[in-house]
């Protein structure tokens, strides 16, 4: 249904204003990928290869991965689910030979190349390729970028870019679209934004505002395009990103303004599977969709800055190591080695269920004096 639904809205409806050749419209059936999409970006001077930070885009939207798709209605980055190992992969199976490529054939390229990728069971594979920096995702990546970015655009334009990652600074960034209302099929703009200055000067967390669809009159600013806004939180971890990007996002407003709520947290599921390769459904709030389809087994909630939970559902233990890495969650080197510290938990969560052990094991070592016996009776 879904499949006959895009080809009505591509071809009979033509929403995307495609001018068909004269050999009429045609649809090209490609391999369905399934697994985790990344964005990997590189910068190319002919030759030589920087690494950008990679990011990973929501394209549909509506929480959840649900609705129709867009340009894109948010990203975070870094993505944990490209790896160094994966990183290699990608850059010595597809990155190098594109570009050798190339240059055999007379056109070296130069600029940015936009590798998107489906992170599959198989290994990484090509969705598309753009040259370009991709958006939303370079609001996400340039925030991070600690090199120069007009030195190395000139170093890749005079064939000087040396082969290397460009540095980065580790904390996440989280990139918010907000989008007008309408969007993505009937934008309807010409609406007051309120709240700018608002979203740019919060006291305790980083927060950027990059203006896409807006136009100015006089002191006003208004929106004139399909997506809008894009808000980018950075902290030293994702939720700190998470939370300031929706802080500044919720003080900007206007008509019909459109945000999903779970951009960034497909970021923590991400990162705790680096850890602990024995979760393996993550669900989340807002209806989300089970990102690897297992069926579920014991659950445990890590309770995150949020204003929510996430659930991490463990298959079926096997072995008494599969229950240890459970329990490992509970305890402090676990967390934080999946980057969750004291201050990511709220309430009854793990932490607080480790510590209740801890001290029912200190009482069990702990000699108690004989409780005095007291008469009912004078």
């Amino acid at each position: 249904q879904e499949a006959h639904e895009a080809i009505d809205f591509m071809l009979l409806d033509n929403k995307l204003g495609v001018q068909h050749n004269a050999g009429g419209a045609r649809v090209v059936i490609e391999e369905f990928l399934a697994g985790e999409e990344a964005s990997f970006i590189i910068m190319a001077d002919g030759k030589n290869v920087a690494v950008m930070a990679t990011s990973q885009d929501h394209k549909r939207l509506l929480d959840g991965d649900a609705g129709p798709n867009t340009g894109g209605m948010g990203a975070f980055s870094p993505t944990p689910a490209v790896t160094p190992e994966v990183e290699r992969r990608v850059i010595d199976t597809i990155v190098s030979p594109v570009l050798d490529g190339m240059r055999r054939q007379g056109t070296p390229f130069r600029g940015f190349l936009y590798v998107g990728l489906m992170l599959t069971h198989d290994g990484p594979k090509v969705i598309e390729f753009n040259v370009r920096f991709g958006d939303p995702e370079a609001q996400a990546v340039l925030p991070r970028i600690e090199d120069s970015l007009a030195l190395l655009l000139d170093a890749a334009a005079h064939d000087r870019l040396s082969s290397r990652a460009v540095r980065l600074t580790s904390d996440p960034t989280v990139a918010l679209v907000l989008a007008a209302a309408g969007y993505p099929e009937a934008v309807h703009t010409g609406d007051s934004i309120q709240g700018l200055n608002d979203a740019g000067q919060l006291d305790d967390s980083d927060a950027l505002v990059f203006h896409a669809g807006t136009s100015r009159l006089g002191n006003e600013f208004r929106t004139a395009g399909g997506r809008v806004l894009t808000v980018v939180g950075r902290g030293p971890r994702y939720e700190g990103a998470i939370t300031a990007a929706y802080d500044a996002a919720d003080r900007i407003a206007f008509a019909g303004k459109q945000c999903r709520r779970d951009i960034g947290r497909s970021a923590l599921s991400l990162r705790l599977l680096k850890h602990y390769p024995s979760v393996h459904t993550l669900g989340f709030p807002l209806n989300a969709t089970e990102k690897f389809g297992h069926e579920t087994g014991s659950k445990l909630t890590v309770r995150n800055e949020l204003r929510g939970h996430i659930e991490y559902n463990l298959n079926d233990a096997q072995s008494s190591k599969d229950i240890a890495s459970a329990e490992r969650f509970g305890s402090s080197g676990g967390l934080d080695a999946a980057g969750f510290g004291k201050e990511s938990c709220r309430g009854p969560c793990c932490w607080g269920n480790e510590k209740r052990r801890q001290s029912r094991r200190q009482r069990a070592r702990t000699p108690t004096a004989p409780r005095r016996q007291t008469s009912l009776h004078k």
